[in-house]
């Protein structure tokens, strides 16, 4: 009785401790500059020189909410200036792009 009971606490202390994992695993997010770089045409993939993290994010008010700005550095082309994409308040929505002015 004693090794059932023994197998039983082991048995709910797995299930509980996966399902722990399972929930920091679920809340762990991509970077904002994934997200915005996720959402690039193949064209504007082949701007980007480097790096993703070759970036900049603010803080800002974008059509009436807050929102994550990420400038894409170095991305510029004669007739554009470098890629810019929104990303929402929950790090994963990408709200819209625009080129710099």
């Amino acid at each position: 009785m004693r090794t059932f009971r023994r197998v039983l606490v082991f048995f709910i202390i797995a299930i509980v401790g996966f399902a722990g994992y399972d929930q920091v695993v679920k809340s762990q997010k991509l970077p904002l500059e994934m997200t915005a770089f996720n959402s690039f045409t193949q064209e504007e993939l082949n701007r980007i020189p480097v790096s993703p993290k070759d970036s900049t994010v603010k803080n800002v008010w974008y059509k009436g909410k807050i929102a994550y700005e990420i400038t894409f550095h170095h991305t510029e082309t004669e007739s554009t200036g470098n890629l810019i994409v929104y990303v929402g308040r929950d790090r994963e929505t990408v709200l819209g792009q625009k080129n710099e002015d």
